[in-house]
């Protein structure tokens, strides 16, 4: 396959840096933080990205030199799908404009795929931002450190070498580590024996000891460029497949096979001239469907359907797999709103071919009888939505379409407008229908609303989309299934007290609990360190006497403690780095029980709420603490 179009290039200047020992003692400490930290950074950034469905964004590499760019791409991804890997630049660091798209890399093997993954699963990666060190200028080696179920190091590690010396036409290679002795790179287009000789040289010569690299004790070496299978051998390869499974009893043989030919051949791509592509690839996907294999069908009927718009029997197939999920899945709405938009579609295509609809196609779709009205496609609302177009979204609206729709990606037809906002749009959505209460991608109305206002300003009152939807009568304490609210969610969240005011003016129920853990607003601002957030709860009412925690004694009772033993808890005296001074702790304590927190409150097994603080004033050593608790009761003096 004559791959290329794009690389990656990063340099690394490598400092000798002197550690002291206790760095290095708290070394791993830090770096999993880091770690941690970045990859909270990477699933918010990755969940912007624009990329062909159904890829996912893999990692981020430095920028380089591409084929046909007149400049340097601000942004490329690495994405993947199901064992086929594409480079992806962009031309705005938002990643919203791509300029450029690589044919695949070949980065594993179907059997290496296997080994490494689920079939539903993409491959996780140990570092999202990986660091491109310069071999020499213009050659540089990018580690690709993918996190398999399998143990073996050499098949989780990758290499991306990349030649940039001549910019319009840069070249690559991946290395695959065989054994512990050898790494072996295969380039991804012809090179000369002169190119592959400077790029050997350019590994050997890197000093052993500043490696970025692990080479084992053997050589490196090059093997030949593979050439591609031709498009007709693709072709021929996928009837010949198709025709054993059409004629086995037993699809699992098969479809295996299947999977692995569509590890090295992208099925968006293939066969572009044959007709006959879309009944087969539709075959497959029902068999798999049939099989069980839902994720891995519904991209392939997703194409059949792109391929050919007007074959009726895949909106069927489509639909059905997608209720399939949603019944595996009953909190997870998306399925279901694909479902049935994907019957709306099929039922409106039998009534106009003069057809009946099939009784559980009507049953799902809430209907008595088919009517053109209510069997159209719904989703053309959300696009004119989201374009801002409201003429079309009245003309719609009065054809018969409900307010009420749930869009491809699990949100509301009126959460899409309040993206922008389009706030004459969501009034139009409310007065036909639209919701005010539900759940919506695993969380509610009020919360999504929130979390879109803080992007824009830690002032709720200027994004306008949360105080737009309280006056039109949603609850801004719906919680979600877990049980979290928006008061919850800043409550933890100390440089979020400005939002966390503007949240506490309005009427709510102040002591909700998650459905987990019993935990409160109050409790979810202790745990964020958040005192004055915990404060203003205090001062608006918060029931200071609830039971937090989780977990049974050996009698069947529950266990758990009230607050004031936590904040007891929270530094000991002779703590050297704490989280929270002893003073906002002292403080707190003196509050709570200023403003009526009973001691005697929880109960964990054998012993009440009043024996667990002593116990834990005792250990904590706060004799500052019990010195306050005397004052407001007859406490007996710990021993």
């Amino acid at each position: 396959m004559n791959l290329f179009t794009g690389h990656v290039a990063r340099i690394v200047r490598i400092c000798a840096v002197g550690l002291s020992l206790p760095l290095l003692a708290i070394a791993p400490l830090a770096q999993a933080f880091d770690l941690d930290l970045a990859k909270i950074k990477w699933w918010e950034v990755s969940k912007g990205i624009v990329l062909d469905r159904p890829e996912t964004a893999t990692l981020q590499i430095k920028p380089f030199p591409l084929p046909g760019l007149a400049q340097l791409p601000a942004r490329i991804v690495l994405s993947q799908y199901r064992g086929l890997f594409y480079l992806n630049a962009y031309q705005d660091a938002q990643y919203q404009q791509r300029i450029y798209k690589s044919p695949p890399l070949p980065l594993f093997s179907p059997e290496e795929l296997r080994a490494c993954v689920s079939p539903d699963d993409p491959i996780q990666v140990s570092d999202n931002w990986p660091t491109s060190n310069q071999l020499e200028v213009g050659l540089s080696l990018t580690p690709l450190s993918f996190n398999c179920i399998e143990p073996g190091w050499q098949l989780s590690q990758r290499y991306l070498l990349i030649d940039q010396r001549y910019p319009e036409k840069p070249m690559l290679a991946i290395s695959h580590r065989r054994d512990l002795t050898q790494m072996d790179f295969t380039p991804l287009q012809p090179i000369t024996p002169e190119i592959e000789q400077q790029w050997l040289y350019a590994l050997q010569r890197f000093p052993t000891w500043f490696r970025p690299f692990s080479s084992g004790s053997g050589p490196i070496t090059f093997n030949a460029y593979p050439l591609p299978a031709t498009a007709d051998a693709a072709w021929q390869q996928l009837r010949e497949l198709h025709e054993q499974l059409r004629k086995a009893k037993d699809k699992g043989p098969g479809l295996r096979q299947v999977a692995d030919f569509f590890a090295t051949h992208d099925y968006r791509t293939l066969a572009p001239d044959h007709s006959e592509y879309p009944g087969l690839l539709n075959d497959i996907a029902y068999w798999a469907s049939e099989a069980g294999q839902l994720k891995a069908a519904r991209p392939w009927l997703e194409e059949v359907l792109r391929r050919e718009p007007g074959r009726m029997p895949a909106y069927l197939n489509l639909a059905d797999l997608d209720w399939a999920q949603f019944e595996q899945r009953p909190l997870d709405n998306i399925h279901q709103g694909r479902a049935i938009e994907g019957y709306r579609v099929y039922c409106g295509m039998r009534l106009q071919r003069q057809l009946s609809v099939p009784p559980r196609v009507l049953q799902r779709l809430g209907l008595a009888s088919a009517t053109p009205q209510a069997c159209q496609g719904f989703w053309p609302l959300v696009a004119a939505v989201d374009a801002g177009d409201e003429s079309e979204v009245r003309r719609l609206l009065a054809s018969g379409v409900s307010g009420e729709v749930m869009a491809d990606d699990g949100r509301s037809a009126l959460l899409h407008a309040l993206d922008a906002p389009h706030l004459d749009i969501a009034r139009l959505l409310l007065a036909h229908g639209a919701h005010t209460s539900g759940q919506y991608r695993w969380s509610t109305l009020a919360l999504l609303a929130m979390e879109r206002d803080l992007k824009d300003s830690p002032d709720l009152n200027r994004g306008g989309r949360l105080k737009f939807l309280l006056d039109a009568g949603v609850a801004i304490d719906e919680p979600t299934r877990q049980g979290k609210t928006p008061l919850m969610q800043l409550a933890e969240q100390p440089r979020n007290l400005e939002g966390f005011t503007w949240l506490l003016q309005h009427p709510q129920n102040l002591d909700l609990q998650t459905a987990d853990d019993n935990e409160t607003a109050l409790y979810r601002a202790f745990w964020g360190n958040n005192y004055a957030a915990m404060r203003l709860l205090v001062e608006a009412g918060a029931n200071l006497n609830l039971n937090y925690g989780r977990g049974t004694c050996s009698d069947k009772r529950p266990g758990g403690q009230n607050l004031l033993t936590f904040v007891a808890d929270k530094t000991p005296a002779d703590a050297l780095s704490p989280s929270a001074s002893q003073q906002e702790t002292l403080d707190m304590f003196t509050l709570l029980l200023e403003k009526g927190a009973n001691p005697d409150a929880g109960q964990r097994c054998e012993k009440n709420g009043r024996a667990l603080l002593l116990k834990v004033l005792a250990q904590k050593k706060r004799a500052d603490m019990l010195e306050v608790l005397q004052r407001f009761t007859q406490a007996p003096v710990a021993g």
